[in-house]
């Protein structure tokens, strides 16, 4: 008996974590609404849920309860989401960024982190990469420099 509700709890824990892409969209709502306040609000719900989920998977020991789900995977792909398209959508929309020029200092900042986040995934789950890959807007295509000459 015990076994079913640990493992109901346990997808409780990657619903929690899958919550905060639900915030960061609401945000993204909330910036172009111009309703900055709520949008930082958003962003602060965001942290916090954050900050608390990977302690609450591992008081629960989610990864023993549901082993083929890498719930790391899924709070990489909220962080990217919450940490960087978010804030890149309030900077432009808010008018922050002195000229519009300044726009590709944010768009840059959301191909660092992808990069990073594929190299990571790529390395423990070709599958998961490949089907990310095949998601992304932007085609993910490096080739190696070659000499000059």
């Amino acid at each position: 008996m015990l076994r079913p509700v640990g493992t109901v709890a346990a997808w409780l824990v990657h619903l929690y974590t899958a919550s905060s892409a639900v915030f960061g969209l609401w945000a993204v709502h909330a910036v172009f609404s111009h309703q900055y306040r709520l949008a930082i609000g958003l962003m602060l719900v965001t942290l916090l849920i954050d900050a608390t989920d990977g302690t609450l998977a591992r008081a629960l020991d989610v990864r023993r309860r549901i082993p083929w789900f890498d719930g790391r995977r899924l709070d990489d792909i909220c962080d990217y989401f919450t940490y960087v398209l978010v804030p890149a959508c309030f900077l432009m929309e808010a008018g922050i960024l002195p000229h519009p020029a300044w726009a590709a200092g944010p768009s840059t900042s959301l191909m660092i982190p992808r990069w990073y986040l594929l190299s990571v995934v790529t390395k423990r789950s070709v599958w998961f990469a490949t089907r990310l890959t095949r998601m992304a807007p932007v085609p993910l295509r490096w080739s190696a420099p070659t000499p000059m000459g």
